[in-house]
């Protein structure tokens, strides 16, 4: 009996000893802290033994790899190694044994910083053994993009370990769309101007995509409902801005963007983020993007030949992103921008709290949020910190849906388009037959204060002039 009971703990120990983050202590070598080189696979020693432990300087947000497998470093362990990434409180942050992406029982290690501080690095045999084989720990940094800290704000979790490929572009097919939303909680209170964006590529990549577009928009949804693309003239979008059309070269890592048109992001609105790829060719190495898991906040399609339907699937693959604005300066700022259809045609007015070598606004418009026309163009207050509200009235509306944006430009050439609006004209134009204030007393063009205007279909509309 005493046997059986010996024979079977032996065996539970060796299977859990096996299955387990390995601690070996205060083994160190090389005894001096390693500091890694940003984008280049390197080594802190020719030879570590298993059973030794390296330490590693961190970064918080930096992405680390760690390797003993040939596919990623050159070089590939002889034996049937585990690896186990401990931080300064001793705690298990990684554990990898028989990575599947290379032969033989190697190791294989992606982790993203949560701290800045010294990493341990635990080297064993399977078993978490230890033995006087010679190999080497490869060992690759990434640092976060460019423009971190407080000009830039990271969304999801860094150490994520999911991944997809479909979101925001689908490599694997010729075509594909995509739309993720972000939310005021994610992004903050705060406005700004997002001239950057990141997306961070999991797998081991080299890919170049062409003939990529994204573009962003203003939306009150915070979760998809449809399996549709959002299209313009949705009635819960506010308009499309085009930022970015061209080649992306992916690689491992964070891939930072820079944007043809900067985004203005005003703190109070989700925005959301369309991509289209229409690069025509389809790729077997494809890139795979870090997300977290965040409920019906994507949705996508992809296909050969053609561009997709207009009808995908909706997930929760939305991938982490950086915002960046850490380049970007406020030159007015905005308080709103609105339009209205009048008597006389569309009447737009904004409003600014303040303005720094402000030289002249061009209000601007389109059917496509493409190509814009300016339609007027209005003298700026240089600078200013005073409230300051503006109008014009455009008497020659398109018929249909129309879009209108505000564009600013600095006295040294410098400008910045911000988020246009959507007007609907119908064929007939309606004509208002009545205006009352709030005491039902008819009113004209001149009254400050609510206007009730009621129209011929029978509309009726409150406005207020000031």
């Amino acid at each position: 009996m005493k046997k059986l009971i010996l024979i079977l703990a032996l065996v539970f120990s060796a299977t859990f000893l096996g299955y387990s983050q390995c601690n070996n202590g205060t083994n160190y070598y090389p005894t001096t802290n390693y500091d890694p080189t940003d984008g280049t696979w390197g080594y802190a020693s020719t030879c570590n033994y298993a059973g030794e432990v390296l330490k590693v300087n961190v970064i918080s947000g930096d992405q680390y790899q760690f390797s003993t497998c040939g596919d990623y470093g050159g070089v590939t362990a002889s034996y049937d190694t585990q690896l186990t990434l401990r931080n300064e409180s001793g705690t298990v942050v990684a554990f990898n044994d028989d990575y599947s992406g290379c032969s033989g029982y190697t190791s294989y290690i992606d982790w993203t910083a949560d701290y800045t501080g010294v990493l341990y690095v635990h080297l064993n045999q399977y078993n978490c053994a230890t033995n006087t084989t010679c190999t080497r720990i490869m060992i690759l940094r990434t640092a976060a993009p460019s423009g971190g800290g407080s000009n830039s704000t990271q969304v999801g979790n860094p150490s994520s370990t999911l991944s997809n490929g479909r979101v925001p572009t689908y490599g694997y097919y010729d075509y594909s769309w995509s739309a993720a939303l972000y939310t005021t909680t994610d992004l903050g209170p705060t406005s700004i101007i997002i001239d950057k964006i990141s997306y961070d590529v999991y797998n081991n990549v080299s890919s170049t995509m062409t003939n990529q577009k994204i573009y962003m928009a203003y939306t009150d949804d915070a979760t998809f409902t449809s399996t549709s693309a959002p299209q313009s003239g949705d009635s819960n979008l506010d308009g499309w801005t085009q930022v970015y059309s061209g080649t992306v070269n992916w690689q491992q890592g964070w891939n930072e963007i820079t944007l043809d048109q900067h985004f203005y992001y005003d703190g109070n609105r989700n925005i959301l983020i369309k991509w289209e790829n229409d690069d025509g060719v389809w790729e077997s190495n494809y890139p795979r993007f870090r997300y977290t898991s965040t409920t019906n906040t994507v949705v996508y399609n992809y296909n050969d030949g053609a561009s997709p339907s207009s009808t995908g699937y909706v997930n929760s693959y939305r991938p982490n992103m950086i915002f960046n604005h850490g380049g970007s300066t406020l030159p007015i700022d905005l308080v709103s921008f609105t339009g209205e259809v009048i008597e006389s045609g569309v009447e737009l007015n904004w409003v600014v709290a303040s303005q720094v070598n402000n030289d002249y606004y061009e209000v601007q418009r389109s059917i496509d949020v493409e190509n814009w026309e300016t339609i007027s163009t209005i003298p700026g207050a240089g600078n200013n910190n005073t409230q300051m509200d503006y109008k014009i009235i455009d008497p020659n509306p398109l018929t249909g849906i129309s879009y209108y944006r505000l564009k600013q430009t600095d006295y040294d050439g410098q400008s910045e388009a911000f988020h246009p609006i959507s007007i609907v004209i119908k064929e007939e134009r309606k004509e208002i037959v009545k205006k009352l204030n709030t005491l039902g007393q008819e009113v004209n063009d001149s009254y400050l204060g609510i206007v009730i205007q009621i129209w011929d279909n029978g509309d009726i509309t409150k406005t207020m002039r000031r």
